[in-house]
């Protein structure tokens, strides 16, 4: 029950640094166009590709390059969900453009997931530890 309690405990502050990640999200970063320059096609071993787009904007006057701009998943090497020059919108953090800024719903996610995962097995313990309370409190007074 104790790791129960850590992973629980584990999961609420994942959840928490999304959320404040999230919140953050809009307030401090900035939408740009960026074109996009290159596709890199990797296969998983799911029978899956992965394309992640690389490419270029301009903030404050200054040209970045070679960015990861985004990833995306397909059942087909060519099933692209962008090509080489699209223009997409990409969050930016103004303090260090050449960082696309997250939203945080990586850990928001796994957070989340640890909590009610946690939160269910905490649960069966409780309803566990009751029948056994119920049980023991029927035999004292079937003895009695």
């Amino acid at each position: 029950m104790r790791n129960t309690v850590i992973f629980l405990i584990i999961g609420i502050i994942l959840m928490s640094i999304g959320f404040y990640r999230f919140i953050q999200y809009e307030d401090h970063s900035v939408v740009v166009n960026a074109v996009v320059t290159d596709i890199k096609t990797k296969d998983t071993t799911d029978d899956e590709y992965v394309h992640t787009y690389y490419g270029k904007y301009t903030v404050n006057g200054k040209e970045y390059t070679d960015v990861k701009l985004e990833k995306s998943y397909s059942a087909s090497s060519f099933d692209y969900k962008y090509h080489v020059g699209d223009t997409i919108e990409v969050r930016v953090n103004p303090e260090n453009p050449a960082k696309k800024v997250s939203d945080g719903g990586f850990f928001s996610t796994v957070g989340f997931v640890i909590v009610v995962y946690n939160a269910v097995v905490l649960n069966k313990y409780r309803k566990a530890i009751k029948a056994a309370q119920a049980e023991e409190q029927k035999q004292t007074e079937g003895n009695a």
